[in-house]
């Protein structure tokens, strides 16, 4: 296993040396193979020679020796990254919009779905229990709910 090198964008240093500790990390594994040292050697020179800033996985997938394999490896690196961001953001903006969860499925007024779904509720209360297709379709624009035709 080599040193550690100096990185040419100080902004990549960061990225760098939590690759240079993931390959330190896996050389003292007895599943630690040549061609394993290879592969991390040549993605953390790449990643030490690249002069622009990477930012996210996108950006480091551009870097010649970096796979998908480590991809894996770098995606724990760029996910607490993340986190820290957004619960920087939630500190500093507490009126911030919160994701609201999925709730129930209403359709609009006056649309095609609306008319079937307001159709099918009037038969359950029937206790109809059984409709074909074609036979829920007529009713629902019989019943003048939709603006426009259904089918």
């Amino acid at each position: 296993m080599a040193t550690q090198r100096s990185v040419v964008c100080p902004e990549n240093e960061g990225l760098a040396m939590f690759l240079f500790e993931k390959w330190d990390e896996m050389a003292k594994k007895d599943t630690y193979t040549d061609r394993l040292d290879a592969t991390l050697s040549k993605a953390y020179r790449n990643l030490c020679d690249h002069k622009e800033p990477i930012c996210d996985l996108k950006g480091a997938s551009k870097i010649k020796g970096i796979g998908n394999w480590t991809l894996k490896l770098l995606k724990e690196y760029f996910k607490s990254d993340e986190e820290a961001y957004a619960s920087s953001q939630e500190a500093s903006d507490p009126t911030a919009k919160k994701r609201r969860g999925s709730g129930r499925y209403l359709p609009q007024k006056g649309s095609a779905p609306y008319a079937i779904l307001i159709t099918l509720y009037r038969l359950t209360q029937n206790e109809k229990e059984f409709m074909l297709k074609q036979e829920l379709i007529d009713a629902a624009e019989a019943s003048g709910l939709s603006r426009m035709p259904i089918g």
